[in-house]
């Protein structure tokens, strides 16, 4: 079970991640850097933390990806979002999403997997086709491309979004033994996917978004599950977290493994808008 370990001191970090890159230990969320009337546009932050995992404020630095779309730095309509964030040899990669607000309205995707060393100059290893531009990608890993395709509905501003999976050029919607239900589940969101190397399988944390008919709202919730050939999954079931927050729901779970102890660090609110980070740890 993860039980509450302590808060991460710094409001309004949206979607945190939690990583390791060469000798630190940082966090990267998105913060709301500029806005006018309802458009609202957000930036990724960095953080280092130290080894107690406390904040240091004084770290931040703010990601310009303007080398890689010209003018988005300064664009209210472009968003940047990190959605993927892990060291590969001496490079830190991240997977970028540049989310372009039409008026509200609709919203269209462009990703990038750019390296850097020092979180202020990046190169492009990869720009994603167009054929994601409806869909969140979520992680790239053993020739998949992890991804939910966007659905427009009526009944929810953001739409619905659910697994789709993709490696050669194939779509695949991944099999869950329970709880994924396509025609119910509103919305699938992957978080974390860990490969173990001994039991040849992988490990994912994902949220679904359920919608309470009897009650006209939603509620998230954080499940797990497996698989060892990312279309046929197992022993998925909810999350063992503790739950004693008033007024708290969890979503974008990250985790990292420091000093033997396995942690998970997420929002416990509406997308971490207003709250601090929550981090838990594993007894």
């Amino acid at each position: 079970m993860y039980e509450f370990y302590k808060n991460i001191e710094i409001n309004g970090l949206r979607f945190p991640k939690v990583f390791r890159y060469k000798k630190y230990i940082y966090i990267i969320g998105g913060e709301l850097f500029m806005e006018e009337g309802v458009i609202k546009k957000y930036n990724p932050r960095i953080f280092e933390l130290d080894n107690d995992l406390k904040i240091n404020i004084d770290s931040r630095k703010i990601f310009n990806f303007n080398n890689i779309v010209k003018g988005s730095f300064e664009n209210l309509y472009i968003s940047y979002w990190c959605r993927d964030v892990y060291q590969m040899d001496d490079w830190c990669n991240l997977l970028i999403e540049f989310k372009t607000n039409h008026n509200n309205k609709t919203y269209t995707h462009e990703y990038y997997l750019l390296k850097t060393q020092n979180f202020e100059d990046f190169q492009i290893i990869k720009k994603f086709d167009d054929k994601y531009k409806n869909s969140y990608i979520f992680k790239t890993i053993d020739g998949w491309t992890l991804t939910s395709l966007i659905i427009p509905i009526d009944n929810f501003y953001w739409g619905k979004y659910q697994f789709q999976f993709f490696k050669d050029n194939k779509k695949i919607n991944p099999v869950f033994d329970t709880i994924v239900k396509y025609n119910i589940n509103q919305s699938h969101v992957l978080h974390n996917i860990i490969y173990e190397e001994r039991d040849k399988k992988y490990k994912i944390l994902f949220t679904i978004r359920h919608y309470i008919e009897t009650k006209k709202e939603y509620k998230y919730e954080i499940y797990q599950s497996e698989s060892k050939d990312m279309v046929n999954f197992t022993n998925t079931k909810l999350l063992d977290i503790e739950r004693n927050f008033d007024n708290a729901w969890y979503s974008y779970p990250s985790v990292l493994t420091h000093n033997g102890i396995d942690y998970l660090i997420c929002n416990g609110d509406d997308f971490g808008k207003i709250k601090k980070p929550l981090i838990f740890f594993f007894k």
